[in-house]
């Protein structure tokens, strides 16, 4: 008797265990056909502001919705990580408006080298215009002919991170005339790729100096090498999809192993390209023993290529601009 209701225990708990392994198999069934449903619907949905930087997919707010392919490339990975923590501050937003197009903002990143001195790329706050060549096909061209007189730039210092609640900002926005590097020079073909390019950087020097409690950023005292790693640092707009909810972000990345594409251009790794670009102007960063230095300025709005242009065969244009400002600054004003 007791072997029998053993028997019927055993056959009970093995029934039983029968029943949870089906009821296990169904759920991740189930799941591989909504997982990727909900895993849309997540990524996909409106999200008010502000934004807290703990929660990744918060941060795409003010954005375009985005369709499949966006969602499945993971966009705002390839965005970076939002600097919560002020690591970056001397990343700034540039925003030119180019004779062509007065009544339109061209946004970029940029740089602060200075209290009164910040880096972009020549192609942030200078337009394309058509240039015929000799062998009749079509290029676009860019040079100091067609830059904006001023441009405006806005300080980001993010408050400390309170639970439950979103991300505030202290905000300043600042005013300063547009100085474009003299040799700036970029030559685009008709599908867009860089044919060549030189000097493109250009310099925007403020009315009246930054708040000195942001530091800026020093220069690199020697040039990239391949493969060398680097972090770039921009507010994530991207031609294609807008703005990326307008946080700085920033990301790891490694000097590609032939880097040199042009004069003063330099390939990196970008994973993911054809989903997300990202904007030019803001700083490239080498970590070194007395802290990070500027060693480019990203270009990877322009062009097929992701590139950034080496600040360091400008370096002499660029202390020299830094010099200026401090004499400005000397004599009482601009």
């Amino acid at each position: 008797m007791h072997s029998d209701r053993s028997s019927a225990s055993e056959q009970k708990t093995e029934s039983s265990r029968q029943r949870r392994r089906r009821v296990l198999v169904t759920a991740l069934c189930l799941w591989g056909v909504a997982g990727p449903v909900i895993g849309y619907i997540a990524h996909s949905r409106d999200v008010p502001k502000p934004v807290n930087p703990e929660k990744e997919e918060q941060a795409l707010r003010g954005t375009p919705k985005l369709d499949a392919q966006h969602v499945e490339g993971d966009v705002f990975r390839l965005a970076g990580t939002v600097d919560s923590t002020n690591r970056f501050q001397s990343t700034v937003v540039v925003v030119a408006r180019l004779p062509a197009a007065p009544s339109k903002g061209l946004q970029c990143s940029g740089v602060l080298l200075d209290p009164r001195v910040v880096l972009t790329a020549g192609h942030c706050v200078c337009g394309k215009a058509v240039l015929s060549v000799p062998d009749g096909e079509e290029r676009m061209n860019v040079d100091g002919s067609s830059c904006a007189a001023h441009a405006t730039v806005e300080t980001v210092v993010y408050d400390p991170p309170m639970p439950g609640e979103g991300m505030g900002a202290q905000r300043h926005e600042y005013r300063g005339r547009v100085i474009p590097h003299p040799k700036l020079r970029i030559h685009l073909n008709k599908e867009g790729s860089i044919v060549s390019s030189d000097g493109d950087l250009a310099v925007i020097l403020l009315d009246s100096p930054v708040d000195r409690k942001i530091q800026s950023m020093q220069l690199a005292e020697a040039d990239v090498v391949p493969h060398e790693s680097i972090v770039l640092v921009g507010y994530g707009s991207d031609e294609r999809l807008g703005g990326m909810g307008g946080e700085r972000r920033f990301n790891e990345t490694r000097v590609a192993a032939n880097p040199w594409l042009a004069q003063g251009s330099v390939l990196f790794e970008q994973p993911g390209r054809d989903i997300y670009r990202g904007e030019s102007g803001g700083p490239c960063l080498r970590e070194s023993a007395r802290g990070w230095v500027l060693v480019g300025v990203s270009g990877r709005g322009l062009g097929k290529e992701p590139i950034f242009i080496d600040t360091y065969p400008y370096r002499s244009w660029l202390l020299e601009q830094i010099h200026r400002a401090a004499d400005v600054e000397t004599d009482g004003g601009l």
